[in-house]
């Protein structure tokens, strides 16, 4: 196992320039290039915006919580969020041509795209949980 990093913030927005330096020192520990290390920080990025905007609903008193374990050449994020949750499968397809224009839905895309495991599931004492890796 590697190094552990956890934390929690506040679902507002300022909340993730507090993150954004976390994520990029995470990222660049795990051993990856700069190509693949700027999607996987995008990656993550998504993931936590998602959970302050979509799951929280961006109310600041329900946490993001947040764990990176990080390897050599490997990362695991885990992400919760504290909302009612959704269904992955039922998001639109954000290349399908009536969406090209759509200023949103990219975020889970992008997070299959450039992670090699992503998964959901539903907390016991609610919320939705998001664990994404990348090598191994």
């Amino acid at each position: 196992m590697g190094e552990i990093i956890e934390l929690s913030i506040p679902s507002t927005l300022e909340s993730l320039d507090a993150v954004s330096p976390v994520i990029e020192d995470a990222v660049a520990r795990s051993g990856f290039d700069d190509v693949e290390a700027g999607r996987i920080q995008l990656a993550i990025w998504e993931a936590i915006v998602n959970a302050v905007q979509h799951g929280n609903r961006s109310r600041a008193n329900e946490p993001v919580e947040l764990k990176f374990v990080i390897g050599t050449k490997n990362i695991e994020v885990t992400i919760r969020d504290h909302g009612i949750g959704f269904v992955p499968a039922a998001l639109p397809d954000p290349r399908a041509p009536d969406r090209l224009l759509e200023p949103s839905s990219r975020g889970v895309f992008l997070m299959r795209a450039y992670m090699d495991e992503v998964e959901y599931a539903t907390h016991p004492c609610g919320g939705t949980i998001v664990r994404m890796s990348k090598g191994g």
